[in-house]
């Protein structure tokens, strides 16, 4: 049986081993430290217990692979610890304790039998009837039934199975879609019924380290977040261990409820920016993954939005225009575009397109003073914008950098046609073509 990760969170005893490599032999009474996880600010706390005080440095010393733990609750593997700290208690009522911070901790009834800390398969479940909706699934049906005074006197709602999808990722790693629901009887409530699409990243060999496969699963994260303009948390991790195993994980970086106060959360009642079929299909986040890897000074403005949160105008802008020269100048040795105009603004809204030019009113003044205000802030200290001007710019250059990124991905020019015909960001073009004359 799987343990209860909520409860695991909420705190409990047990008993830990060190994993120091990706290997470890059979667990021993000699090598159990005693200890206490919860999860706290954001992260999972594990304090264990010192019982050799003479063997202990005050030091901090290299954080161990993964941790495993017997608890209470059923077995635990506490993994991608960043600190290791010490503190150190002599005399007095005050026992020694060490105190270890990791971003993931994972339920397995296994793990103390388990012989590596490899994981042959993570999943993120975002719920909800809208990302089944999103991801082309039609699990869920419904019909309703009225009588003559057409009050209603009937209700259905089908669940039913439906295939999988499938991409390659690399040729090491698969990304499989899938549609997941469950019903269950609560007798304070009656009935509940839950839906979620899965994203699932899976070795195609041999099983991976877990932080391999996180990296993924946080990529793919961050490309829904920003078509769910803000950030999309994670309902419920999954982990499909080297032995087959199925247990569940809480990641900090994925879940929903480790996020910053002045991070804005996506509103899911509403529809996304762009629909999968916009993007291309699931083929878009093996295009997304790989601007990762080859133009990551281009995504961070894009990413810092959705995972950072608020951040001055001032810093916005000089991180906009500072991707958008990466990107034409990354582009420069094979493509003509990059040589029109003035500035490196002006020749990526040329290449976004004429879409562009009729949201912003005229490319060429939007381009000159968008630059403007970026040479202004990076070298003149005197310089101090107007700040309805300064936001108009962050705004639509944010989105002409989204217009590129997105195109790429979808291999046509759909996103952003989509995404300069928004209701939702018709405000900003109306702004700039009323205020740059």
């Amino acid at each position: 049986m799987v343990a209860d990760l909520a409860a695991i969170r909420n705190g409990t005893i047990g008993y830990w081993w060190e994993w120091p490599t990706e290997d470890i032999g059979p667990l021993t009474d000699e090598g159990a430290r005693a200890g206490f996880v919860r999860e706290r600010q954001g992260a999972i706390e594990l304090q264990l217990l010192v019982d050799d005080v003479g063997t202990m440095s005050v030091e901090p010393r290299a954080s161990p692979r993964a941790v495993v733990g017997a608890t209470e609750l059923g077995g635990v593997l506490l993994t991608d610890i960043v600190s290791t700290t010490p503190k150190i208690n002599l005399g007095g009522s005050r026992v020694c304790v060490e105190t270890l911070i990791g971003r993931t901790i994972i339920t397995d009834p296994s793990v103390t039998e388990a012989t590596t800390s490899n994981v042959a398969a993570l999943s993120m479940h975002f719920s909800g009837d809208t990302m089944l909706g999103w991801g082309g699934f039609d699990a869920v049906e419904e019909s309703f039934t009225t009588g003559v005074d057409n009050k209603l006197i009937e209700a259905t709602v089908r669940l039913k199975a439906t295939p999988d999808k499938t991409i390659s990722l690399s040729r090491t790693l698969d990304l499989v879609a899938s549609a997941h629901w469950a019903t269950t009887r609560r007798s304070e409530h009656g009935r509940e019924i839950s839906t979620a699409l899965a994203l699932t990243v899976r070795s195609k060999k041999a099983p991976r380290p877990f932080a391999d496969l996180l990296v993924s699963l946080v990529r793919t994260q961050d490309l829904l977040s920003v078509v769910f303009d803000g950030f999309l948390g994670v309902a419920k991790g999954r982990v499909e261990s080297a032995t087959g195993n199925r247990g569940e994980f809480w990641n900090a970086i994925l879940m929903s409820d480790a996020t910053g106060p002045d991070l804005r959360a996506a509103d899911r009642r509403n529809w996304p920016l762009l629909g999968l079929t916009d993007l291309g299909g699931l083929v878009a986040f093996r295009r997304w993954l790989s601007l990762y890897e080859t133009h990551p000074r281009a995504m961070t403005p894009v990413t810092n939005r959705v995972r950072r949160g608020r951040m001055s105008d001032e810093v916005r802008l000089l991180e906009v225009a500072s991707a958008l020269e990466y990107w034409v100048a990354a582009h420069r040795r094979k493509a003509a575009w990059t040589g029109v105009g003035e500035s490196p603004a002006e020749a990526a809204a040329c290449r976004v397109g004429a879409e562009f030019n009729r949201w912003i009113g005229d490319s060429t003044r939007w381009a000159g003073a968008f630059w403007d205000h970026y040479n202004g802030l990076k070298h003149d200290p005197s310089f101090d914008p107007d700040p309805t001007l300064l936001r108009v710019l962050v705004e639509t250059g944010y989105t002409l950098l989204l217009c590129c990124l997105l195109n790429r991905c979808a291999a046509t020019k759909r996103p952003s046609m989509r995404l300069l015909n928004d209701y939702r960001l018709e405000r900003f073009g109306d702004l700039a073509r009323q205020s740059i004359q």
